[in-house]
């Protein structure tokens, strides 16, 4: 079984957990007043099902053909959802999303699909789409000799920043949100240096005590060290840009 496979099978388990706790009904409560969703990531489709249980028209995107289908069975009959397949880091992939209308962009909970040697292959690939890590002030350059440094986790913040620079392509609002062992009650230095090049005019912060899967879906880790608890107490920080 290939490794996207897996993850799609993994993140069906752990998504179908979250949506049985509770958890993007939380998400969706923060949102409500945005009718026409484009949601990036969708995983095995749990999410979306929320949003459009909610009466939210909802454009899903995702990279991984095993998650799509599992969201296409899934939702099969909701006449408001429709789904691509992209990825939200190649120009091109947002220049088609801007063709369409939207309320607002919504990247919740995003994952990575990819293992130490996958990372160094799809990160030489997609050079040309490599936007600068805020944080560090990477160059294209310097992200291109230390590749072999990054696995998922520099991924998925490229796919935030990419969701992100879409919201703010379109001048809708964007909301994020983040998994961690603990409240976040400040805004992480990168989403405020976003905000300030995009000219967002504020940030709305909340956070919800949660649980999450580990060893019975998709392995969780931090800093290297991989959790093999069937369970994790986890914390879920939301950010909404406006």
């Amino acid at each position: 079984m290939g490794s996207l496979q897996q993850y799609a099978d993994d993140w069906e388990s752990s998504s179908k957990f979250h949506y049985d706790n509770g958890d993007y009904e939380w998400m969706e409560s923060i949102i409500h007043s945005y009718k026409r969703v484009l949601e990036i990531g969708c995983g095995t489709g749990y999410s979306s099902k929320i949003l459009l249980s909610h009466g939210h028209e909802v454009l899903a995107v995702d990279n991984n053909q095993f998650c799509i289908e599992k969201a296409q069975l899934l939702l099969n009959d909701y006449p408001h959802f429709s789904i691509l397949k992209g990825d939200i880091i190649e120009f091109a992939f947002c220049d088609l999303l801007r063709k369409n209308t939207f309320d607002i962009v919504v990247c919740w909970n995003v994952g990575g699909e990819y293992s130490d040697e996958e990372a160094k292959k799809y990160y030489a690939k997609m050079v040309p789409y490599y936007r600068e890590l805020l944080d560090k002030g990477m160059s294209i350059e310097e992200i291109t000799r230390n590749s072999n440094l990054y696995a998922d986790g520099f991924y998925k913040r490229l796919v935030v920043e990419s969701a992100y620079t879409l919201s703010a392509s379109l001048h809708i609002p964007f909301s994020f949100v983040e998994r961690s062992n603990s409240p976040i009650t400040e805004v992480p230095d990168y989403i405020q240096a976003l905000k300030k090049r995009y000219g967002f005019n504020s940030i709305k912060i909340d956070s919800r005590n949660s649980r999450a899967l580990s060893n019975k879906g998709k392995l969780l880790s931090c800093n290297g060290t991989t959790f093999d608890q069937e369970t994790l107490n986890i914390v879920y920080s939301s950010f909404l840009l406006l």
